[in-house]
């Protein structure tokens, strides 16, 4: 099945609410999570020149772009802890949720235009699926 951008859905909640719920940020616009993985170098004799790699510690990150409904106060706050769900609209099955700080929040709306905020959220830990 194809997921449109439109079908996805973030919320918010904090606590020990391991699976988001919580707040709704909003119509989204856009979105993008990063997920990285660095690497450790391992030199076996075997290889010569050639250097070979084995999966390091993971990362990963959010930001999105919202219309703004509602003045989400909690959200303001940079350096907050949330937990975020990010799940499909069409199954609720479809979702992954984890732990995370909010690194940036902004904002902004011309006189008479939506107010749109765009915000940046670091993971903290894994990023868990539901299934």
């Amino acid at each position: 099945m194809i997921i449109k951008g439109n079908d996805i859905i973030i919320t918010t909640g904090s606590g020990s609410n391991t699976q988001g719920g919580g707040t709704v940020l909003g119509m989204m616009k856009n979105c993008d999570i990063d997920i990285k993985c660095d690497t450790i170098e391992t030199c076996p004799s075997a290889n010569g020149r050639y250097k070979t790699f084995i999966p390091g510690r993971m990362e990963w990150s959010l930001s999105s772009n919202h219309l703004i409904e509602t003045m989400y106060s909690f959200l303001i706050k940079a350096g907050t802890g949330v937990v975020l769900q990010i799940r499909n609209r069409n199954n609720t099955r479809d979702a992954l949720y984890g732990n995370a700080i909010i690194t940036e929040c902004a904002i902004s709306a011309n006189r008479g235009n939506l107010a749109v905020g765009s915000f940046k959220f670091r993971g903290s830990g894994i990023l868990r699926g539901f299934n």
